[in-house]
């Protein structure tokens, strides 16, 4: 024990010449450790989400996706299915035990002091309780949900409304200005990161208030869950619902169902499925970060090993002493395991409390949270030290093969290039993977930010900057007052130089789906329509390639046509295209004759970069003006995107409209193009977050073995410059040395880090792939720093007397 600790002793201090190099290897395993443990934990949680609900095993969740004349289009899949389902489901299927349904409401909560909130609400079948047995903080959930005027609250939403003590407390709720009153039968616990459920509100199905006044809810449709019976087949089940429960649902006019039932344990990883209530583990963001966490990882434990295998040279004659004082090899072998595990585990620790940290940032770069600490998480957290002890043994046992096997004599006698191993390939590797890892991480970062700043600044066809979108209030009877007064006063503020109405602009994700066919056309094409307005080419200054010679402002059924939609059409120009007609089909539902509507085409515009250029299918612009409708909004024409002059229009809504304050969602055209990209956006920070740490450990590394690689040179030098060799004949040879493995691992690297960005590439429709010269220029760049690094040590040794250098050595 006395032996062990006077070895530790002897190693603190030589830990503390070399403490740069130390501190370069720790932090950076720490810091790589944390990436790589929020990465974990946020692809746990997507993988495994649910599963923690009892009989999770045996529920399912039906998806569906509409399809407009049996193809795929703009309508993804969904989680949520028609509100039939559910019973078609449980009485048509082989093995299914059960089904419930969620039926998603807004609503507006008012408590008894008066207070007012917004709310998302869940009405809840009264079996819910039995198939998703959520924990229940206080009450009964099965009682609540059989209770007509029963209420359940999350904890969260009890604390916001009551301060936590909300059993027995009265609401009521106002759905589409009809209003209930409902008394809190139960509290939610708060659930687990990993679920796809958000519960803040649950009220009793109750089918004769969803049709009241039209309907309560936002649509006919429903998350529906089922359970499967004990020892059924899952796939089979699904397989079931694909091949014949759809085929049982009438197509609803053009549109007809595609169905299947996925796990609900880790639907938030493995299903395709839309999900409402909260949002998905991006598979893409998944593989991404994944990717760059094994970089980072490996990167840091290349520094790890290195360190020790640096610390070796300064211990080497220690231990040869040791050894002939009598110290055994296994004693030796343990010390060293123990050392590198501890300082492993140490970095791992902290590794954990940087990633608590991390978290909050997260949240934003992956768009989902990730909790570090939390119930479940500790046999996580534990099992991921196994990680940490692979790299301390790996380490130690590199250690213990070269020392082991070498006499003692062998350790006090040979140079130093015998404790460091041959000729130093092993260092020599090192480096080329330092290379190979910063070169890759970098174009790659460098790949997904350029695809970013495209979509931002790629040219539109129309005017992006000065370009205000206001929209008006989702009240009727505010209409007149929005289309006049506030109008006229709106034209009036300093910086507004016109306000136009339109239907609907650019990025709001209002998108229509019509069969559109020409006149000698075979049969329609799946369109899709933005209803724009007459006022549209004026609003964005887009110029019309080919026009009418005639106002069209107040003609009913009239369209203009982008450039890439006229031989869609089979049009062979612009100008013939003009004043054609397409019709609309509808297909007839319950034998009903179809029904045709025709387009008269008015102009044709360049093509449009905005929300439908994505789809695979023709886009048309419907520019009638919405006779009668009292929804409009206004796009106000500026100079430049004024803070001031937003403030002025704000300040100008609350004067007419102070109701609806949470309604004043006016905006700069620009930002809302850059909302439309956040997640791009997000996955580009996140990528160069990373690839900033991979630099900085990359080029700590690579600092660490220039600073190695020239003091186990030290007394090669000196011999050269003995024999009559120039200090610039030294540093050349030397620096070719060096450079040699970075150049090897840089090219390396070149080839696959292309393929891996072609094919990330293949999930964006507007593709801006990064010039080929930046390649070349990441590894020249690579190089000139690593050239710099070593010199820099080099002309350091250089500077030392040849004879205090041989005289040390």
């Amino acid at each position: 024990m006395k032996k062990s600790f006077s070895f530790f002793k002897a190693s603190m201090r030589l830990w503390r010449r070399h403490l740069v190099g130390v501190l370069i290897a720790v932090l950076g395993l720490a810091g790589a450790f944390a990436v790589t443990i929020t990465a974990a934990l946020y692809i746990y949680d997507g993988m495994r989400s649910d599963a923690w609900l009892p009989g999770a095993e045996r529920l399912y969740r039906v998806n569906e996706q509409w399809l407009m004349n049996g193809k795929e289009g703009v309508f993804s899949l969904s989680a949520a299915s028609g509100l039939g389902v559910a019973p078609l489901v449980q009485e048509n299927t082989p093995g299914i035990e059960a089904a419930t349904r969620l039926y998603p409401l807004q609503a507006e909560i008012t408590t008894g002091r008066g207070d007012t909130f917004e709310a998302d609400a869940m009405m809840a079948e009264p079996n819910m309780a039995d198939l998703l047995a959520f924990p229940v903080l206080a009450g009964d959930l099965a009682q609540a949900l059989s209770d007509p005027s029963g209420l359940v609250l999350s904890a969260g939403q009890a604390e916001k409304l009551f301060g936590g003590d909300a059993m027995g407390q009265t609401v009521t709720l106002t759905f589409k200005e009809q209003s209930f009153d409902y008394k809190v039968g139960a509290v939610l616990k708060r659930l687990p990161p990993n679920s796809q459920f958000k519960l803040d509100l649950l009220i009793p199905w109750n089918e004769e208030r969803m049709k009241q006044g039209g309907g309560l809810g936002t649509g006919a449709e429903a998350y529906t869950y089922v359970r499967a019976a004990p020892g059924a087949d899952g796939a089979a089940i699904s397989d079931h619902i694909a091949t014949h429960i759809a085929t049982m649902r009438p197509p609803h006019g053009n549109i007809t169902f595609k169905m299947n039932a996925s796990p609900l344990i880790g639907a938030q990883y493995f299903s395709k499925a839309y999900n409402d209530m909260k949002p998905a583990t991006s598979t893409r963001m998944s593989r991404i970060v994944l990717i760059m966490s094994a970089v980072l990882l490996v990167t840091a434990c290349f520094n790890f090993v290195h360190m020790f295998t640096s610390l070796n040279l300064g211990r080497g004659r220690e231990v040869a002493i040791r050894r002939i004082a009598g110290a055994s090899r296994a004693h030796l072998m343990g010390v060293f395991l123990v050392e590198a595990g501890v300082v492993a585990l140490a970095a791992y620790g902290l590794g954990i409390l940087i990633a608590a940290d991390l978290a909050t940032s997260a949240d934003m770069l992956l768009n989902g949270g990730v909790t570090i600490f939390g119930p479940g998480r500790a046999p996580l957290l534990a099992s991921g030290s196994l990680a940490a002890l692979v790299v301390a043994l790996l380490t130690a046992a590199a250690m213990i093969a070269q020392l082991s096997r070498m006499k003692p004599q062998t350790l006090l006698h040979n140079s130093q290039r015998a404790v460091t191993g041959g000729r130093g390939w092993i260092k020599s590797v090192l480096v080329g993977l330092q290379a190979l890892a910063l070169v890759g991480t970098l174009i790659a970062a460098g790949q997904i930010y350029h695809q970013f700043d495209h979509y931002l600044t790629l040219d539109r066809g129309m005017r992006v900057t000065g370009v205000m979108i206001v929209p008006a209030p989702f009240d009727e009877s505010q209409s007149a007052r929005f289309k006049n007064d506030f109008r006229k006063e709106l034209a009036s503020l300093p910086g507004v130089k016109t306000v136009n109405e339109i239907h609907t602009p650019p990025f709001d994700g209002n998108l229509m789906m019509f069969n559109l066919k020409a006149e000698g056309m075979d049969g329609p094409v799946q369109s899709v329509m933005n209803d724009v307005g007459p006022s549209y080419f004026e609003s964005f200054d887009i110029t019309p390639i080919a026009v009418v010679d005639e106002d069209f402002t107040g003609l009913k059924n009239v369209v203009a046509l982008p450039e890439a939609s006229v031989k869609a059409y089979g049009f062979e120009s612009p100008e013939a295209a003009l004043n054609q007609t397409l019709t609309s089909i509808y297909k007839g539902r319950n034998g009903d004759p179809d029904q045709t509507t025709d387009y008269r085409i008015m102009a044709v515009i360049p093509d449009l970069k905005d929300s439908g250029y994505r789809h695979k299918m023709p886009v048309v612009y419907g520019m009638t003006e919405l006779f009668g409708s009292w929804y409009t909004q206004f796009v106000v024409l500026a100079d430049r995107d004024d803070p001031a002059l937003k403030q002025a229009v704000k300040d100008l809504w609350l004067k007419h409209f102070p109701d609806f304050e949470e309604e004043a969602t006016m905006h700069w055209f620009s930002d809302a193009i850059a909302n439309r990209y956040r997640k791009t956006e997000n996955m580009a920070s996140a990528v160069l977050a990373m690839a900033a740490f991979c630099l900085l450990l990359c080029l700590a590394g690579l600092y660490g073995m220039a600073s190695h690689y020239t003091a186990t040179k030290a007394r090669e030098i000196a011999l050269r410059r003995v024999l009559g060799a120039g200090k610039r004949d030294v540093s050349q040879l030397f620096l070719r040395k060096m450079l040699l493995p970075v150049a090897i691992g840089g090219v390396l690297s070149l080839v696959p880090t292309w393929w891996l960005m072609m094919r990330y590439l293949e999930n964006h429709a507007e593709q801006a792939v990064l010039p080929m010269g930046y390649y070349p220029l990441v590894l020249a760049g690579i190089m000139l720093v690593s050239a710099l690094m070593l010199m820099g040590h080099v002309r350091r040794v250089l500077k030392l007397r040849p004879a205090s250098v041989l005289y040390h050595e």
